[in-house]
């Protein structure tokens, strides 16, 4: 079995925003704990007494929210790519997968469609 993380960017009934992203990784469920031991040493420079308390995402840390503006910038980006090329990309390709997609809206008839497409497309890509 495989477990599954997906995110969005963007709002499909937000006309103001052009695209919409879809993204994800499949890890096989042995192989979690092996990862979150990874992430859990980046976590761990950023608070050793508690490395579960620190939320490894991307968006806040790169502006500095949530309590990331204590860091330094550079340790910021640091950290994301250590959790992206140790975590996911030193993996095997045959436990861990990534999967993507970036949609113009403006192809899509309407915004009802939409979501359906991109339901679709997220089906698509999961039993892919």
């Amino acid at each position: 079995m495989h477990l599954l993380y997906v995110d969005e960017s963007g709002s499909v009934t937000d006309p103001a925003q052009e695209y919409f992203v879809l993204a994800g990784v499949a890890v096989f469920e042995r192989n979690t704990h092996w990862i979150e031991q990874i992430l859990n040493d980046v976590a761990f420079r950023f608070s050793p007494a508690d490395p579960h308390a620190v939320e490894l995402h991307g968006s806040p840390m790169r502006a500095g929210r949530d309590g990331w503006k204590a860091h330094p910038l550079p340790d910021r980006l640091t950290a994301i790519k250590d959790a992206l090329k140790l975590g996911i990309e030193k993996q095997s390709h045959k436990t861990v997968r990534l999967f993507g997609a970036v949609i113009k809206k403006m192809r899509l008839p309407d915004k009802t469609l939409s979501c359906t497409l991109l339901s679709s497309l997220l089906a698509g890509l999961i039993c892919s």
